[in-house]
């Protein structure tokens, strides 16, 4: 087992037939994956791109954020997905990009440790359990929102009476 380390998928002037074969034939799943759209002029021709990898990927069995993330490097907007966009390959996780080293027994067992959980993730329902983690996320973030304000009147009101 290697250490996963980035590997780039370049999509620059890409035909739409092309990129599911492109896709089939790199590492996503098995290692974590930029896809860089570096030169691309038109927005809607990145989305389209990016619903067809999404796609495949999807048919592929592969789930976009774990255990191997995929990440979309684009400098401009588009309607996101269910791929990452990030706008530089300086803003992705550092913890992929590692320095070419001799790996110790110790780093070894904890490789095969990781491939282990790794198995196990891919043959869980993922996706489900997204689903739910993104319904709570969802509800939090809506209590965080009615709270706010009543928290604000709180911590002025205490202030107020320190005075």
């Amino acid at each position: 087992m290697k250490v996963p380390v980035y590997h780039e998928i370049k999509m620059e002037n890409k035909p739409i037939e092309e990129i599911e074969k492109l896709i089939k034939l790199s590492p996503v799943g098995s290692s974590p994956v930029y896809i860089s759209f570096r030169d691309a002029d038109d927005p809607e021709d990145v989305r389209r791109a990016v619903s067809k990898i999404s796609l495949t990927i999807t048919s592929m069995g592969v789930n976009p954020r774990f255990p191997n993330p995929i990440y979309v490097v684009y400098n401009g907007d588009y309607k996101k997905g269910e791929l990452p966009h990030i706008r530089h390959v300086n803003e992705l996780p550092k913890f992929f990009f590692s320095k070419t080293k001799e790996v110790t027994s110790k780093e070894m067992h904890f490789i095969k440790k990781i491939q282990l959980n790794v198995e196990k993730m891919s043959g869980s329902l993922i996706r489900k359990q997204l689903g739910i983690l993104n319904k709570k996320s969802e509800a939090n973030k809506e209590l965080f929102l009615l709270t706010r304000e009543t928290h604000y009147y709180q911590t002025l009101l205490k202030l107020l009476e320190e005075k």
